[in-house]
């Protein structure tokens, strides 16, 4: 019978170094060619999408998909998982916790991979909800200790800080500029919903990680494709789905200034097919959308500890 687990539940199945520990083994997976993925897939509704994300780990015995809505009223997410040997449903759970922890671990592998030094102090830009998350994922890859958080709204910035100083264990801090939040850094993230660049060329220093996770859309830009011409290295979570929704690559190349053959997946990097950082002065930018397998991943990880621990609804056949 399969089993259908609650957010909650999911809550207390998984921890962030759980989730890290999971993708990096599927990253590794992927780069010994066994995994599939493929884009997403978005539906138009009502004042936004209905959108699903397919992928399968077969070693590990699993396919599936993420599913949501996102549109003026929020998001709601869930993940189906079935048998990769085709004998049925698996499982239904909450796809909300996951999203978020998968997302905020990914960018810690990112930085952890390709930072020029992976524990020194990292610049974030943005404090909403997503960025929570990102903070949680780069301190437990990276060990990270001074955190500078930059958002245009002072009071955000500041409670965000002072919340993920409080939960963390280590020095957040507010910034009142971005240049501020850069000085000394080794990794910044954009993780914003900002239609217009909040990262330009005269941002950049040599050795800079830029890890842009906030955006998945034609419509929006966090970077300024002239920094995507500066940089040395732009590595993306999966190339296929890049093309369709890195509006910043995607405008770049428009652009003349980036050529897609140039761009290396992450997890041939973190596999060792490819060429990550090469020198401490490199630029390098990491472009994030996001993509079903991570899902598929640590969902996976989520369902055989409920099956070991007797945790969740068992569905009627």
């Amino acid at each position: 019978m399969a089993l259908y687990l609650t957010e909650a539940e999911i809550g207390e199945l998984l921890t962030m170094p759980d989730v890290l520990e999971s993708l990096e083994d599927m990253f590794r997976a992927r780069a010994r060619g066994e995994i599939v993925n493929r884009p997403r897939v978005r539906v138009p509704i009502t004042a936004g999408t209905y959108n699903v994300m397919p992928a399968g780990w077969i070693e590990r015995g699993v396919v599936g998909h993420k599913m949501y809505t996102a549109s003026a009223k929020g998001a709601s997410f869930q993940i189906v998982l079935y048998a990769a040997d085709g004998s049925g449903l698996l499982a239904v759970m909450g796809g909300g916790r996951i999203s978020g922890l998968r997302t905020g671990a990914v960018t810690g592998i990112a930085a952890r991979h390709l930072a020029a030094r992976p524990g020194g102090p990292i610049a974030v830009v943005g404090a909403g909800f997503q960025a929570t998350a990102q903070v949680n994922g780069l301190v437990a890859a990276t060990g990270a200790t001074d955190i500078r958080v930059h958002a245009r709204s002072a009071d955000k910035r500041e409670g965000f800080a002072l919340r993920m100083a409080e939960s963390t264990g280590v020095d957040v801090h507010a910034v009142d500029s971005i240049d501020a939040a850069l000085d000394g850094a080794t990794v910044v993230v954009t993780i914003t919903n900002s239609a217009e660049p909040v990262l330009r060329v005269e941002h950049l220093r040599p050795g800079l990680t830029i890890v842009a996770a906030g955006n998945n859309t034609w419509l929006r830009s966090e970077i300024d494709p002239a920094v995507i011409g500066r940089a040395d290295l732009v590595v993306v979570d999966d190339i296929d789905n890049a093309k369709v929704e890195a509006g910043e690559l995607m405008r770049a190349a428009e652009a003349g200034l980036f050529n897609w053959d140039c761009a290396v997946a992450l997890h041939d990097v973190i596999g060792g097919t490819r060429a990550g950082r090469t020198s401490a002065d490199q630029v390098v930018l990491v472009e994030l959308q996001g993509i079903g397998i991570e899902d598929v991943a640590v969902a996976e990880l989520a369902y055989r500890r409920a099956r070991e621990r007797g945790v969740g609804l068992e569905l009627p056949a």
